[in-house]
């Protein structure tokens, strides 16, 4: 059975093995997919307060996403582990992923986190 997002699909990304196809919406929900037969397997309903922009899935299988409601969110199997607070702007645009380095952009302002942590921003002035 297909079940669809109510509102734009804004981002996927697969797990590290491919089983799994994580898709994120603007409806605030996140899906989680099988791959061999696209069935969904979880809907995690306001899994945000707004609508989620970003999602990216490290190499150990946490899965990490960005909201317009200035949050990033980390994941491990499926059950929420971390909110990450400190952001004044639109939270996460993945750019890249280097091991345990995530590199991203909110508004106007490039991020870096490692582990999670948010360890260095740069903005109009400077690093924040």
């Amino acid at each position: 059975m297909w079940i669809s997002h109510a509102d734009t699909v804004s981002g996927l990304a697969l797990s590290p093995d491919r089983l799994l196809l994580y898709s994120i919406s603007w409806d605030r929900t996140i899906k989680v997919w099988r791959t061999s037969d696209f069935k969904c397997l979880k809907s995690i309903e306001g899994a945000h307060d707004d609508a989620i922009n970003a999602i990216v899935v490290s190499k150990d299988g946490t899965v990490y996403t960005g909201s317009a409601d200035a949050k990033i969110k980390v994941w491990k199997k499926n059950a929420l582990v971390m909110t990450l607070q400190k952001h004044r702007e639109m939270s996460l645009w993945p750019q890249e992923w280097h091991g345990e380095d995530l590199t991203g952009v909110g508004g106007k302002t490039p991020r870096w986190l490692v582990i999670g942590v948010l360890t260095a921003g740069i903005n109009g002035r400077g690093t924040e």
